[in-house]
């Protein structure tokens, strides 16, 4: 069932503060691109809910993928800061029942 958008909210919320307490010290590796995509919920809502939390995203949609790519909460950073970011959010999401995947890229 899909969320409303007070649920997604608080989700998204929590998920962005996860990401950004996950953030360390350690920036290295290379510059990862890496983003969080959003499966199975109303893109509408979940544009507006990351929009009203600061976050950046954007809808995909084709004949066989509909998904909101959601980007790191603090895009300062690049290498394993970013990654650790979207898989914090992940797992928050996973948690709280919403389909996701982290979509790696490696520049």
């Amino acid at each position: 069932m899909k969320k409303s958008k007070a649920e997604m909210k608080a989700i998204l919320h929590e998920a962005k503060r996860e990401a950004l307490q996950s953030i360390g010290n350690d920036d290295g590796g290379s510059a990862n691109m890496d983003d969080l995509e959003i499966f199975d919920e109303d893109p509408t809502v979940v544009l507006e809910v990351c929009k009203e939390e600061g976050l950046t995203c954007i809808h995909h949609q084709d004949r066989k993928d509909n998904y909101v790519m959601v980007h790191s909460p603090d895009s300062r950073w690049q290498g394993y800061n970013n990654t650790r970011q979207v898989e914090a959010m992940q797992k928050t999401l996973e948690k709280k029942g919403i389909k996701s995947y982290v979509h790696y890229v490696i520049d």
